[in-house]
């Protein structure tokens, strides 16, 4: 008997991490795992969105710090890296023979994708296609935490997975730590009280405010989004609207 899938629409956060190699900041080889696990899910019918972060390249806020160069400017660099990513697994998803477009918040060149328009989005959602939002909300100061919340909300994606290599949201860096406990599920109030750092303010108050369903999971577990889609226990999920 088939798995029911639990989801319908989905919104796929995807770090820097996943786009870089061992010796450069940017391998399609790296995306051969997470690129194979896209192919799959969007086999099964299900509407998906896909946004990329730039950290491999760049991150504006660490850079201004270390360097003292206006964060806005820096911001807009790192934007310009989340497109560069964003073609990367464009290419590497048709390769796979996955229909998909590359949707961005800033202009970009046509042979590159499109900027966003919201009636844009839902026909080629319609078309099945896989939409690759980059350039994180188009604004300095806002991460693609912050971009994924706002791109979830606005295709009415029933879940935002944040793709991680860590198995889930801890009470302290499971890394480090060999007696980190991995919860397994938390209200959003839970998460803030205990001052767990799942993302940034601004994009964790946004998906509490609208009720957003996250699920945080280690994505280099071949397999992992797809089980995640089939609504099995994988991961962390985050839950609870304006009441907690």
């Amino acid at each position: 008997m088939e798995n029911k899938l639990s989801y319908d629409r989905i919104l796929l956060k995807i770090s820097g991490e996943f786009f870089q190699g061992k010796e450069k900041p940017l391998s399609f080889r790296s995306l051969e795992s997470v690129t194979s696990q896209i192919k799959n899910v969007h086999a099964t019918g299900v509407k998906l969105g896909v946004v990329v972060g730039g950290g491999n390249i760049i991150r504006g806020a660490r850079e201004s710090k270390e360097t003292d160069l206006p964060p806005e400017e820096l911001d807009g660099l790192g934007m310009e890296a989340t497109i560069l990513n964003g073609g990367a697994l464009s290419l590497h998803l048709k390769k796979f023979g996955v229909p998909n477009t590359v949707i961005s918040a800033i202009p970009v060149l046509s042979s590159i994708g499109e900027h966003y328009d919201k009636h844009r989005v839902e026909y080629l959602l319609s078309l099945n296609h896989v939409l690759i939002f980059v350039g994180g909300t188009g604004n300095p100061y806002f991460t693609t935490d912050t971009a994924s919340v706002l791109r979830a909300i606005q295709m009415g994606a029933d879940v935002l997975l944040k793709a991680t290599n860590v198995s889930g949201v801890y009470d302290k860096d499971p890394k480090a730590c060999e007696n980190a406990h991995l919860y397994r599920r938390l209200t959003y109030k839970e998460a803030l009280d205990k001052g767990l750092g799942i993302m940034d303010s601004t994009a964790f108050s946004m998906a509490w405010t609208n009720n957003l369903l996250i699920v945080v999971f280690d994505a280099t577990v071949p397999g992992n989004i797809e089980r995640v889609v089939r609504g099995e226990e994988v991961g962390t999920i985050i839950e609870g609207g304006t009441n907690g």
